[in-house]
């Protein structure tokens, strides 16, 4: 019955891993001066949030793009949850 259940969960692990497919992303997401970094989609893979570290920022800042007919949107700043941190050096 073990060996049962680890056969089962082996090929359930095994065929979530093959399922996932990689996908370039490039411009507008991407950038060639800042850093883009811990992307997440919605469930159904329309709406992208992301954090990007642009060329002159010193701290990363969420930011949100929507995919529309197969090309993603510029990215958009989410000013709601950008809050200023203040840090001790």
């Amino acid at each position: 019955m073990i060996k049962f259940f680890s056969l089962l969960f082996l090929s359930f692990c095994t065929l979530s891993v093959f399922s996932q497919t990689r996908v370039l992303v490039t411009s507008p997401i991407n950038t060639k001066g800042g850093q883009e970094f811990n992307p997440s989609l919605s469930g159904d893979g329309k709406t992208m949030v992301f954090l990007s570290k642009l060329e002159g920022s010193n701290e990363p800042e969420f930011m949100v793009s929507y995919l529309r007919g197969g090309i993603w949107s510029r990215p958009e700043l989410l000013s709601s949850i950008n809050t200023p941190v203040k840090t001790i050096y």
